[in-house]
C-alpha cells in the first residue's frame, strides 16, 4: 500500500455500469486485501457475492440511469450504491486479478457536468506516477 493515498476516479463501463465512482487509493487498497482474505477463506462465497452485487449494482445504474435525480433526492441509496462500485472492482480484482479502470484527471474534470459521475464528489482527482489510466471515447 501507498503511504500517500491518491484521490481517484474509477470507471464502472468495463463492468458493463455508466458510472465513474470517486475514492481515493488508501481505502481501495483496504478493501482489495479484505476482499482477497475472504476469497483465501471462502472463494465460492466470494464468487457468489460478486454475481449478486453485480446484478444489484446493474439494476441500481439502470434505475440513475433512469432517473438521475433520484441520487438528489435519496442521497442514502446513491452513497450505497457508489460504494458498492467501490466494493465490487475491489471484489473483482481480488478474485480474477483484474485491475481496477482509473479515469484520467482531465475527462474525470471535464465529465464532471454529465450525469454518469458520482456528484456528491467535489473536487479533482490525481494523477498517480507510474499508473495506467484510461480516456475513454466521448
Amino acid at each position: 500500500m501507498s503511504e500517500k493515498s491518491y484521490v481517484i476516479a474509477v470507471s464502472m463501463i468495463h463492468h458493463g455500469m455508466n458510472m465513474v465512482v470517486k475514492s481515493n487509493t488508501r481505502l481501495v487498497d483496504r478493501i482489495v486485501s479484505e476482499c482477497i482474505e475472504w476469497a483465501s477463506r471462502d472463494r465460492n462465497e466470494a464468487i457468489s457475492a460478486h454475481k449478486s452485487l453485480k446484478n444489484k449494482l446493474l439494476r441500481e445504474d439502470n434505475f440513475f440511469n433512469k432517473y438521475p435525480k433520484a441520487a438528489l433526492v435519496n442521497k442514502q441509496r446513491w452513497n450505497d450504491f457508489c460504494n458498492s462500485c467501490i466494493d465490487f472492482v475491489a471484489l473483482n480484482a481480488a478474485l480474477f486479478e483484474e485491475p481496477i479502470h482509473l479515469i484520467h484527471p482531465d475527462q474525470y474534470n471535464k465529465q464532471r457536468t454529465q450525469s454518469n459521475l458520482d456528484l456528491a464528489s467535489k473536487g479533482n482527482v490525481d494523477l498517480i506516477p507510474g499508473v495506467k489510466v484510461i480516456r475513454e471515447a466521448a
